[in-house]
């Protein structure tokens, strides 16, 4: 049976807030998988991480400037974002 997503406003959570957890989680490891396929100059890994190729430019003209392809302060704010919601989830205000 499908949990209808609750009003605007409501305090019950909702499916999407699982959802939106397992997908930042997915974009957290695509980031960190990149910065690492930067590091070690393999192309075909940041093409199949589903990467185009405008997004592999932009991340090497970072790497040529000396930065991290995603910087260190996104990597830590989605981190921090993560644990947020998964204490929110522990404490039920967010549902499986």
């Amino acid at each position: 049976m499908n949990k209808m997503i609750p009003p605007a406003g409501s305090d019950e959570p909702s499916d999407t807030d699982h959802a939106a957890i397992t997908r930042l989680e997915r974009v957290l490891q695509t980031m960190l998988d990149a910065n690492r396929a930067l590091e070690m100059g393999d192309d075909l890994s940041l093409s199949r991480l589903g990467l185009d190729a405008a997004r592999i430019a932009e991340l090497k003209a970072r790497q040529k400037r000396g930065e991290p392809g995603f910087p260190d302060y996104v990597i830590r704010n989605l981190r921090e974002n993560l644990e947020t919601l998964r204490e929110d989830q522990e404490d039920g205000s967010i549902s499986d």
